[in-house]
């Protein structure tokens, strides 16, 4: 049974999704010159929730995959707090990057936040890596792999983590050269 404030969390949800319609609309379209007027006369629209899945702007501009001039103007605009905001589910835009097999956003999105790479989502407690293997892109996952460090504390190369990952590497057919230049899992 919903309560209360969950009908009132929906009816916001639902309101703002309704308001920035046209700018999602922009957004999948890769219409950077209307997007941008939108977040001058709008500075919130730039971490606005655009979908049901609590998406911001960045996430849409990254699943499209089509449109990468925009996604690095949007990159460009926003700080890195923002750009590491995550959607309904956990995800950041580096997952929505690695999900997609979008490896040149995965690119931009790192440069300008390198701690995007350890960040995990709810769904399945996967860092970007696990999301790449997992969905079979293995350009997406060559890059992570090459960026995503070792040192640090939970390590997706080690442990629970580093299990998984071997699983969806051996699974989507991964194995081979990345595993052999690479000390891929330490359990």
């Amino acid at each position: 049974m919903e309560t209360n404030s969950q009908r009132n969390d929906n009816n916001i949800n639902n309101h703002q999704q309704q308001h920035y319609l046209h700018l999602l609309k922009t957004v999948i379209n890769g219409d950077w010159e209307t997007a941008k007027s939108i977040f001058d006369s709008d500075p919130s629209a730039l971490t606005a929730r655009l979908s049901e899945w609590q998406e911001t702007t960045l996430h849409v501009a990254v699943n499209t995959g089509r449109f990468l001039h925009f996604v690095r103007n949007l990159v460009d605009l926003l700080p890195e707090t923002s750009v590491r905001l995550t959607d309904g589910y956990g995800g950041s835009a580096l997952h929505n990057a690695a999900i997609a097999g979008n490896t040149e956003a995965a690119r931009i999105l790192v440069a300008k936040a390198p701690s995007l790479l350890h960040l995990k989502n709810n769904n399945f407690g996967d860092a970007p890596i696990h999301s790449a293997a997992r969905y079979g892109h293995r350009e997406t996952f060559e890059y992570l792999l090459s960026v995503t460090k070792e040192d640090v504390d939970p390590s997706p190369f080690a442990g629970q983590d580093g299990a998984k990952l071997l699983n969806l590497l051996v699974v989507g057919d991964f194995y081979g050269n990345q595993i052999h230049h690479h000390s891929i899992v330490r359990i």
